[in-house]
């Protein structure tokens, strides 16, 4: 009696031969619960090594953990909390030399955003704002400033700021101006939807 499964390992590295096959070369495997998921990552690389990335998370009833490692990156943690669902959505995450911070609040009107990073191996820390609005009349107005503070040069102040208009016609038709770059900037756009 044959065994089919008895050189599956042999066959694996012969189909992963970058000589025999110019493929991507990726054996992916996701493993999917309620509360627990991961999934494991393998690459072959242009040099004939193994690049691997695994990513876990856990969800709790208002938090969820996640960890992210790989053979290219430092780790990096991050957690989502629901624990101040009525007055923001909180997340964080660490991976070497940066955290980051996000708080989002959204309301039936308006929306507020602050993302901030610290860097510890230089000491810099950012922040950007974004706040929108949408109480009048098929009008969205939002604005976003970013601050940025150097240990270098042992300064704080605005990098960047920039405003926007978004004018809904009907549900098939969105007009848009923006700026970038410190207003210096204008961009004008549309989106028409034609067809179902």
């Amino acid at each position: 009696m044959t065994q089919p499964y008895k050189n599956i390992g042999k066959r694996i590295n012969d189909f992963l031969k970058p000589k025999e096959y110019n493929l991507n070369r990726t054996a992916k495997i996701n493993v999917s619960s309620d509360k627990v998921n991961w999934s494991l990552e393998n690459k072959l690389n242009k040099d004939g090594g193994i690049d691997s990335e695994l990513d876990v998370s856990h969800r709790f009833d208002r938090d969820t953990l996640s960890l992210k490692t790989s053979t290219k990156k430092a780790p990096k943690f991050e957690i989502k909390t629901k624990r101040f669902k009525s007055k923001f959505d909180l997340k964080a995450s660490i991976q070497d030399p940066k955290l980051e911070i996000n708080l989002s609040q959204k309301r039936e009107k308006y929306a507020l955003n602050v993302d901030t990073t610290y860097d510890w191996s230089n000491q810099n820390c950012d922040g950007e704002i974004a706040v929108s609005y949408s109480g009048i009349d098929r009008m969205l107005l939002g604005t976003k400033v970013k601050v940025q503070r150097s240990q270098k040069d042992q300064n704080t102040g605005v990098t960047d700021y920039n405003v926007g208009l978004q004018f809904n016609r009907n549900k098939d038709q969105t007009f848009a101006v923006t700026t970038e770059n410190q207003l210096t900037k204008v961009k004008v756009g549309a989106e028409f939807q034609v067809r179902d």
